[in-house]
């Protein structure tokens, strides 16, 4: 019988248990935007200081995309 997820702990989920909550499209304005405000640092706020680092353009804070996925599941 599956357990409702309110009523989960973390040992209730097993290993690659798999769930699906929507998608969201993120865009370089977006990368910005969020770098510039919330984690300034060139990666994730400035285009060409971002080419300039080992990913060789623009990556998402992690905090934006802990933010996207928190928004997905609630």
């Amino acid at each position: 019988m599956a357990v409702a997820p309110k009523d989960r702990w973390f040992e209730d989920f097993p290993v690659g248990e798999i769930a699906e909550f929507g998608d969201h499209v993120v865009t370089a304005e977006e990368i910005v935007a969020f770098g510039r405000r919330y984690d300034p640092q060139p990666m994730h706020a400035d285009p060409a200081a971002a080419a300039a680092t080992a990913w060789g353009g623009l990556i998402a804070s992690g905090w934006m995309t802990c933010a996207i996925a928190m928004r997905l599941v609630v």
